[in-house]
This record gives structure tokens, C-alpha cells and sequence, in this order.
């Protein structure tokens, strides 16, 4: 038995809680800070590189702990106004496994929730750099070699094929009818 949240934040990063866990009123959730080594960015068409020494290093792991969870994804610089009504969780635990950086949050807003549950949603780390990153192309596809990031901004939780409005977490997947039948969108 459970007798309080750090206890299920432990087990949930060691691997032996998954999905989405309730502790009295609160829940939490693991989700994916960043993959690590080459990966494929198919909106921008170029591959990208995470030094998985940078990434998965102790140092990392606790740069990300208190991390807000955002609903979406914005290209626009954010103000308070915006912060306040996209911010969905915090991220209370991080750790590296399986050639990722993984981490515990704690989710407050419902939609996330659901979205979460449903499966059909990305993460994506905003971050910030010093250096420029340094690329090379190989067979005529551009590779990204990002330096090590200066600063950590927010965790995105971006729901796939979604539709927006507004309620404080701005987008939500087309799978929720129920949802959406309920807040008469």
C-alpha cells in the first residue's frame, strides 16, 4: 500500500506504477521529456541529434524537476496570461531510461488528463541555446547536432489531430466527443 505521493512518484520512475495514478486528489502521470541520439523531425525535415551524455546525465534529470507541463504548443512568445491558462501539471520527477529522459508529473486539468489516458499525444521540450548548432548532411538530409541547452522553458503536451478552444488547456483530441458534447463545442 501507498502511504503518500513521494512513495508513488518512487515507484512510477522505478518502473512499477504506469499510466496515470491517483494519489488522494492529486494525479500523476510519466511522460517523455526528450529521446535521445537521432531522431527524425518531420515538420521541419531534418534530423536531429541528442547527446544522450547531455541528456540523460544526473545533472539533466534535476534541471527538469518543477518544469510546468503546458497543454499545446505555441510558436508565440509567452506572457503570464498565456502561462496561467496553458499550464496543466509540473514535472515532480525525472529519470533516464530506455534511451530517453522520462519523468513524474503532476497533472491538474482534467483534459490533460485525457488526453494522457488516450495515448494520442507528443511531448515536446522548449528549450533555449547559447551556440548555434553545428549540422552536416548526410545523403542530401540535413543533420542537427544541438548543443547542450542553456535553458529549460516548459514540457508541451500536444494532443494529436486536435481541434482548439478555449478552457485553460487550449487544444484537446477529436476523440473526446463526450468532452466536447459536455462543453457544447
Amino acid at each position: 500500500m501507498i502511504t503518500n505521493e513521494r512513495e508513488l512518484i518512487n515507484r512510477m520512475a522505478a518502473g512499477l506504477a504506469e499510466g496515470v495514478q491517483q494519489c488522494d486528489s492529486a494525479f500523476f502521470a510519466l511522460l517523455c521529456i526528450s529521446p535521445v541520439g537521432v531522431r527524425w523531425n518531420e515538420a521541419a525535415q531534418y534530423f536531429e541529434y541528442r547527446d544522450p551524455s547531455i541528456w540523460l546525465s544526473e545533472h539533466m534529470q534535476a534541471r527538469c524537476i518543477g518544469l510546468p507541463v503546458l497543454g499545446g504548443a505555441s510558436a508565440e512568445p509567452m506572457d503570464s496570461h498565456d502561462f496561467g491558462r496553458r499550464c496543466v501539471g509540473t514535472i515532480v520527477a525525472s529519470y533516464a531510461v530506455d534511451g530517453a529522459l522520462m519523468a513524474v508529473a503532476r497533472i491538474a486539468n482534467d483534459s490533460a488528463l485525457r488526453v494522457i489516458e488516450s495515448g494520442a499525444y507528443d511531448t515536446r521540450i522548449t528549450t533555449h541555446f547559447d551556440n548555434e548548432a553545428s549540422s552536416v548532411d548526410i545523403n542530401h538530409r540535413k543533420l542537427i547536432i544541438e548543443p547542450p541547452p542553456r535553458y529549460l522553458s516548459h514540457l508541451s503536451l500536444v494532443p494529436r489531430d486536435s481541434v482548439e478552444f478555449e478552457f485553460g488547456f487550449t487544444v484537446i483530441h477529436k476523440a473526446f466527443e463526450e468532452l466536447q458534447q459536455e462543453l457544447h463545442v
